[in-house]
């Protein structure tokens, strides 16, 4: 009982006890067994300690390895060494390997309609396949949907496609080889705040066979789609609005709508439809060949072919490869601070997490500092700037470093601002055709706004709230007007009745009186015409009388000096487009073409038919002219050459805005004392 209760105490306290009942012996073995013990535990901890940090640093291992060549620890040790005999035995018996690509994919593969050759970044990554093979690889481009059914079928051996359960059945696939996203693309102005919305209740143009066919199927079993044999013929589609969006790989995407030039008539919905490896897809069973295209691509990573590859490719590698540095950084911090959590005291503990929080407060001030819209400069008492924000880099498209320790006078934006600072109250300038406003804050701090459109919107407003002040007082003048020209031209009426044709003078005074009212009535309608803007939808409207209604109030309003108005057109031109844009343009131009002439001079108007579709209107005057140096910015905002006081400099800038609207354009001739040409052209609204 003594020796038990004794025993109990030396587990729990290791507590010595001499009791005089017990003999020096026993005392001496549980002392031995206690100190054996205690032993044990510390090689557990130690053992336990040595098996963590293998294990963590065999998981930290497994993850870099696989973050560098998307292969597991395994993997990597099976492909780095030879491969079986069996393996160089099926490839000693192929003369050859059929690689089935997509004939209109750029840039992963296209034809080359000039040179006819099959190129792009996967061909690139095929022939570093077959070289590393050792046997040729032969490119067979064709239709996506038949590339597909021939590797279904075994008459291709190779095709790059994005694993899917259904393919499955028929294909084995290979490591991954590079990324895809999934983009969904719609018309500039009709995006949505989500995918799902975006998606919802459309109709979308999809390549036959793609992989996002059955993505979209299972999402959104109620979308229609339309399969096209490319995405080029997609975007076609969606172009001329007989789909509502285009879905397809992002990078392909990017690649058509550059060459197309028409990246500023659509828009990508943020959310990606698909995140997703491709790989090379083989006929199903053949596993020889699947390992030897494993061990290829391996290989291919390990020495930096497929770096290569990417650079030569750089415009899109990025679409179609992960940046893993961050995620390999993320790796190395865990690991290192797991190794500190092992290692370290509580007190080195706190240190770095002390460190941690500071470093994480920085970073979050940075994000805060970099998400802001407008321009932020932080300068010493000398004017070298010490940091700037994200949007400043992208504006002026440099490192931020190159930045750092410059003058503010070695920056024409920051230049500009300073004299703002200086010399203008309101702190406005210009610069490259833009309206920026500048506040100095505490000291260091410069803080740069674009205002340009909404100085923009405010002359806009200005200029609608006089139109509707005009045409209120219009409607007024021409209520009140209308009655006593009412009560003239029934008067006239009557005294016409009660006159004899032998009095040739009083009935050539009751002519011209009748002819007077009619002129009034006439002004009347075109000053109620000139001040009413309205209406946004296009119709069918017969371009003449609206350009003789502008002409006719011109006339009027510049009667006192002398300037002749021609207009040189058939007797009807019927065209469908927006009447409030059409009347808006021609108003500011024949407005222009009446400042150029000082007074005197002729302003000609001609319409007709255009050779490619559309009409075509010139405006032309014979006035001072344009200086060629002014001619590249005439249509910038807020860019004029007249005095201050006498232009805003958004008259041309509001006529190129409102013609892009109605699907038309603008260009314009004109010398110094030779006049000035305006020709517009425009494209039958749908």
């Amino acid at each position: 009982m003594n020796r038990i209760r004794f025993w109990n105490r030396l587990k729990s306290n290791y507590v010595i006890l001499v009791m005089e009942s017990a003999p020096a012996d026993s005392i001496t073995y549980f002392i031995e067994a206690a100190q054996t013990r205690g032993e044990k535990r510390m090689k557990l901890k130690i053992l336990t300690l040595i098996v963590t940090f293998i294990m963590m640093f065999g998981l930290f291992f497994n993850q870099l390895i696989h973050l560098e060549y998307d292969v597991s620890i395994f993997e990597y040790i099976y492909y780095s060494l030879p491969p079986s005999e069996d393996d160089l035995e099926y490839l000693q018996a192929k003369s050859k390997l059929i690689y089935g690509g997509n004939i209109s994919e750029p840039p992963l593969g296209i034809m080359e309609s000039e040179s006819g050759q099959y190129m792009g970044l996967v061909v690139d990554y095929m022939n570093a396949i077959s070289i590393q093979l050792g046997v040729p690889i032969l490119s067979k481009p064709m239709v996506w949907n038949d590339a597909l059914e021939a590797l279904s079928q075994k008459k291709t051996d190779l095709c790059d496609m994005v694993p899917s359960v259904s393919r499955s059945e028929f294909y084995d696939f290979s490591n991954p080889l590079y990324d895809l996203k999934g983009a969904l693309v719609v018309k500039a102005g009709t995006e949505e705040e989500g995918l799902a919305e975006a998606i919802g209740g459309k109709t979308i143009a999809v390549q036959k066979g793609d992989y996002s066919i059955e993505v979209i199927r299972s999402r959104y079993p109620l979308v229609d789609i339309v399969e096209t044999d490319n995405v080029g013929d997609a975007l076609v589609l969606l172009q001329n609005d007989e789909v509502q969006a285009v879905l397809g790989d992002e990078p392909v995407i990017w690649y058509y709508l550059n060459e197309l030039s028409v990246l500023n008539q659509f828009v990508f919905i943020n959310e990606s439809v698909y995140d997703q490896s491709c790989s090379i897809a083989v006929p199903k069973g053949e596993k020889e060949l699947l390992r030897s295209v494993n061990r290829a691509i391996f290989e291919l990573r390990k020495n930096g072919t497929l770096d290569k590859i990417n650079q030569k490719w750089s415009g899109y590698s990025l679409l179609l490869n992960r940046n893993t540095d961050t995620e390999k950084l993320k790796v190395g911090i865990f690991m290192i601070t797991a190794l500190l959590g092992i290692f370290l005291s509580l007190i080195m503990y706190g240190n770095m997490k002390l460190k941690s929080l500071v470093q994480f407060k920085t970073r979050e001030l940075q994000f805060a500092f970099d998400s802001l819209k407008n321009f932020m400069i932080v300068i010493d008492e000398n004017k070298l700037i010490t940091n700037v924000n994200l949007a400043l880099v992208n504006y002026l498209s440099v490192r931020k470093e190159s930045l750092l320790g410059k003058h503010t006078y070695e920056i024409d934006l920051l230049n500009r601002a300073m004299m703002a600072l200086a010399n203008d109250s309101n702190c406005e300038f210009q610069c490259e055709g833009r309206l920026y406003q500048v506040k100095f804050e505490h000291e260091r701090m410069l803080l740069i706004s674009d205002i340009t459109y909404d100085k923009i919107k405010e002359q806009q407003m200005i200029h609608s709230n006089r139109m509707e002040a005009i045409g209120q007082l219009a409607s007024g003048v021409a209520h009140e007007l209308r009655n006593p020209l009412g009560v003239i031209r029934n008067s006239t009426f009557l005294l016409n009745d009660m006159v004899t044709d032998s009095d040739p003078v009083v009935v050539k005074s009751i002519n011209a009186i009748n002819s007077s009212v009619l002129r009034a009535s006439r002004i009347i309608d075109n000053l109620l015409k000139f001040s009413r803007f309205d209406g946004v939808e296009s119709a069918e409207i017969n371009v003449i009388p609206i350009i003789e209604e502008i002409l006719e109030y011109f006339r009027t309003t510049n009667k006192n000096e002398h300037i002749s108005f021609e207009l040189i057109c058939e007797p009807s031109l019927i065209f469908r487009t927006n009447e409030h844009s059409l009347r808006h343009v021609i108003i500011n131009l024949v407005s222009n073409a009446c400042d150029a002439l000082k007074g005197a001079g002729e302003v000609k108007i001609t319409c007709d038919l255009h050779e490619e579709g559309g009409i075509q209107i010139t405006v032309s005057d014979n006035g001072i002219g344009i200086e060629p140096s002014h001619l590249s910015r005439l249509f910038d905002p807020f860019y004029t050459t007249k005095a201050p006081g006498e232009g805003t400099g958004l008259g041309l800038y509001i006529v190129y805005t409102e013609l892009k609207k109605i699907n038309g354009a603008i260009k314009v001739e004109s010398a110094p004392e030779c006049g000035s040409t305006f020709i517009i052209t425009l494209k039958e609204a749908v």
